[in-house]
């Protein structure tokens, strides 16, 4: 009795993921049967019948070896941002639709392997076969959340405040979020961007363009969504953003950035 406890305190512990049914379609539009995932969600494995692909894991600096056909690419507990499948074509999302690749070759970012590095996928569609994936169930060290559905806003942006020059930067944040942005890494990385190309002031982000301009910007550079439909609003000392009907979105008070 005491074993079959200890085994399942461990299952619920460690299970942090989730695998999803297989499907066989090849469709954006079908959330059923189309594609594999929930937009969203990341995705942490990867099973494809007939073919054999070879992922790559956020955080990363290398890819992982290739996956037989049927094998489980992923670790289940880091997002995938990155695939290449021998023999058919496939797509993934990351924030949008990417569009489709046929070719497996790791060194091609454009036409080698579907996926933008840094940005987790949540959506994986693939020609030909039956596959499926696993997705975070959104919990522990690895919990990354994509800008995906933002109607209910961000979650587990933990880190933010500690970035440099962040602090009194929550109006870069939030274009950041406008532009498609969703976890600390995307951000530092736009963050160092934007001062490079003298779109926002080093030390203190202090942003020199207008929100939609440098939105817009941002989207195009890293490959993001633009959730155009969004706007920043501004009130005791910080930034927050609203959707086309008011909604609240967004909020940089609530990652320990200065309010009432």
């Amino acid at each position: 009795m005491k074993k079959l406890i200890i085994l399942l305190l461990l299952s619920i512990i460690s299970c942090d993921y989730k695998w999803l049914p297989s499907v066989t379609g090849y469709s954006e539009s079908d959330s059923n049967n189309g594609y594999a995932g929930i937009l969203g969600r990341n995705i942490v494995g990867i099973k494809i019948n007939g073919y054999s692909f070879r992922v790559h894991l956020y955080g990363k600096s290398s890819w992982e070896k290739e996956t037989s056909a049927g094998g489980t690419g992923g670790d289940l507990s880091t997002p995938i941002d990155g695939i290449a499948i021998r023999g058919t074509t496939y797509k993934v999302y990351t924030g949008r639709w990417l569009p489709a690749v046929s070719q497996y070759n790791i060194n091609d970012s454009i036409n080698g392997f579907a996926g933008i590095l840094g940005s987790p996928i949540s959506g994986l569609m693939v020609k030909g076969t039956t596959y499926s994936v696993a997705i975070s169930n959104g919990s522990g060290s690895n919990k990354y959340q994509n800008f995906v559905s933002y109607g209910t806003g961000l979650e587990g942006v933990s880190y933010q405040r500690n970035l440099p020059g962040m602090r009194e930067g929550c109006y870069f944040m939030a274009i950041c979020v406008i532009g498609g942005l969703g976890n600390d890494s995307q951000i530092l990385m736009a963050r160092s961007w934007a001062v490079k190309n003298g779109f926002i002031r080093d030390s203190d982000t202090y942003v020199y363009y207008g929100w939609q301009t440098l939105a817009s910007k941002i989207s195009q550079q890293f490959g993001t969504y633009l959730h155009s439909d969004l706007s920043p609003k501004k009130g005791c000392n910080h930034y927050w953003v609203v959707d086309s009907s008011g909604r609240e979105v967004f909020n940089s008070a609530g990652l320990g950035y200065s309010g009432c």
